[in-house]
């Protein structure tokens, strides 16, 4: 090739030099033949290289810009195709021209062309997820997410950035709009039970009634759900107390007019619910029983009077009580006024709080009561000096017994509830801060009272029988005569404990006859008491005591004389109006030896 490209300069060159040779030669004849001198000769043929040279040079110039051209051109081109390259994040391959300047044009330029189709199908996906991307954004309400990605880059890792920028955004924007619906349920059935009328919903709470995917999942539109759920929240709650406090007012004014059962149930059928028509049906409903209420205020101050009368007696309030306290109670009833009923309403509620927390000291006053009357009963019993010598059929053998289990009941319990209910009062004053009356008298007071009788009348007994111990004692040392005032007291005294006696006597003896004769010792005269009797009172020896006789006689031998039961007992000078016992003259009962009896007067023994 070298050879060859060598050969054709060469010819070229020796074509221009013919040419040159041949047109010299011409131009020399022409002045030959015209006859310039050699001067001229030599000036026109220099002319004629000079224009020559200035063509060939021309010429070359233009070739040499051509030249230029083309290598800008293949720059140019370069320099695109590395652009190219670069937005398609690949790395522009150096390659080592080998080929013409047009060659190289020409493969730069399809080179460039297929970048430049390969660029533009980048373009447009990198477009279409832009405009997605545009779309999650302006539904969550962000402008940023565009600003970060560069439209320039049409790299594989640009796209897949925006890819990932898509999921998560697509992913958030399914949460908020899970979030949207789960709102819009709530709205949606807070609507329900405020009875909403959906013909007269807007679009946007149309969309909430479908649960729709257009719901607002920006932060804007959420808060706006948000608030919506709050205002039917509170417009719920407002409904609420206010049905409340219609159906209180409407259930107290039902109570006290009487209305019947039937007709409350049929108001409270037609009520359903907390929408308006509910509430317009109760302010309906009030305004009627307010009207009934005026027409019968007198009727319901009477029977507020008469729970108020109740309560006053259990708490045994006091005339003036009654007064201090509520002085509208005694207000004629006939200018009765709505004033006035809610006044005795008050009254009445506070009265029975106080009845409420004075319950413990009512029961503890109701027990000691109960205690006292009982002790009441058996004083009064026991003034009855007969009540032991019933001759009917209806005798009580147990009655002392059961007397002295009251008598020791009352003596264990009635000191234990005093206490209990002076602890109870103090506690209630304390906490109420108010002195506790009973039928106008402080109770507190009352009770201390009661105590300190009692603790007197026990000192009183205590030395009563003190003294009756030391007359017993002198009565054993003077031989068995007790004086009347120390040993069985007072002639009345000694009746009844002889007759209380008797009575026992009675009650141990099964034979009929035996019975009568220790009834008819009963008025048999002093005088019919033998003088050998323990009974016989009024024998004293002169010089020393008498000896005291065994009361160890065998009462099983046969036909052994029955001991009365009652020789033991020491027997004062007898009144005019005393009888005393004498012994009865009867076999000993069966299974008499085999008890013990113990009485206030009779202490019988087996060897008795």
């Amino acid at each position: 090739q070298r050879r060859v490209h060598g050969g054709g300069q060469q010819t070229e060159q020796t074509n221009m030099d013919t040419v040159v040779v041949s047109v010299m030669e011409e131009l020399r004849a022409l002045l030959d033949q015209i006859g310039v001198s050699n001067e001229e000769k030599i000036s026109c043929v220099e002319a004629l290289q000079q224009e020559v040279k200035m063509v060939c040079t021309r010429h070359t110039s233009t070739q040499r810009a051509r030249k230029q051209n083309l290598v800008e051109h293949v720059e140019t081109l370069t320099a695109k195709i590395a652009e190219c390259h670069r937005r398609l994040g690949q790395v522009a391959e150096t390659t080592v021209i080998h080929q013409t300047l047009s060659q190289e044009v020409a493969t730069r330029t399809e080179e460039l062309r297929m970048l430049q189709e390969k660029e533009a199908a980048r373009r447009q996906v990198l477009n279409d997820k832009l405009t997605q991307l545009d779309e999650v954004c302006s539904s969550l309400g962000y402008d940023k997410h565009n600003q970060e990605v560069d439209r320039e880059n049409l790299s594989t890792d640009n796209l897949k950035q925006v890819d990932d920028k898509i999921f998560a955004l697509s992913r958030e924007k399914a949460q908020k709009l899970e979030q949207a619906k789960s709102v819009a349920r709530e709205i949606v059935s807070l609507w329900t039970v405020l009875g909403m009328n959906r013909s007269e919903c807007t679009q946007q709470e149309e969309q909430i009634w479908l649960l729709s995917d257009r719901l607002p999942v920006t932060e804007q539109g959420m808060q706006g759900l948000v608030d919506m759920k709050q205002a039917l929240v509170a417009e719920k709650l407002q409904r609420e107390t206010t049905l409340r406090e219609h159906t209180g007012r409407i259930v107290a004014l039902w109570d006290r007019l009487k209305v019947q059962e039937a007709e409350r149930s049929l108001f409270f059928s037609k009520t359903n619910g907390i929408g308006r028509s509910a509430i317009i049906a109760c302010e309906q409903e009030l305004n009627r029983l307010e009207a009934l209420k005026g027409a019968m205020l007198k009727q319901l101050v009477l029977e507020v009077r008469e729970k108020i009368l109740v309560i006053w007696e259990e708490l045994h309030f006091s005339e003036g009580e009654r007064k201090q306290t509520f002085g509208d109670f005694f207000i004629e009833a006939d200018l009765a006024t709505d004033q006035l009923l809610d006044s005795h309403e008050a009254f009445l509620k506070t009265l029975e709080g106080k009845q409420l927390s004075l319950r413990p000291v009512l029961k503890l006053i109701a027990r000691r009561e109960e205690i006292v009357a009982q002790k009441d009963e058996q004083d009064r019993q026991r003034a009855d000096s007969t009540r032991l010598l019933s001759r009917n059929e209806n005798r009580d053998p147990g009655r002392l017994l059961r007397e002295e289990k009251i008598r020791n009941m009352i003596e264990k319990e009635l000191p234990k509830v005093t206490e209990k209910l002076l602890a109870a009062i103090s506690s209630w004053e304390q906490t109420s801060c108010e002195t506790l009356t009973y039928d106008g008298k402080v109770l507190k007071e009352v009770l201390e009272s009661d105590i300190a009788t009692e603790k007197q009348r026990k000192e009183a007994e205590k030395t009563r029988k003190e003294k009756e111990k030391q007359a017993k004692k002198a009565a054993e040392v003077n031989g068995g005569v007790v004086s009347e005032p120390h040993g069985l007291g007072t002639p009345g005294a000694a009746a009844k404990k002889f007759k209380a006696a008797a009575s026992l006597v009675v009650a141990l003896t099964p034979n009929k006859n035996s019975e009568k004769a220790a009834r008819s010792s009963l008025t048999r005269p002093q005088s019919a008491v033998p003088s050998g009797s323990s009974c016989a009172g009024t024998e004293r020896p002169s010089t020393a005591p008498p000896r005291r006789k065994s009361n160890t006689t065998d009462m099983s031998a046969p036909g052994a004389p029955a001991r009365s039961i009652l020789s033991a007992i020491p027997v004062p000078s007898a009144p005019a109006n005393f009888v005393t016992l004498q012994k009865v003259q009867s076999p000993v009962p069966k299974g008499l030896l085999d008890r013990s009896f113990t009485s206030p007067c009779v202490s019988v023994t087996d060897s008795q």
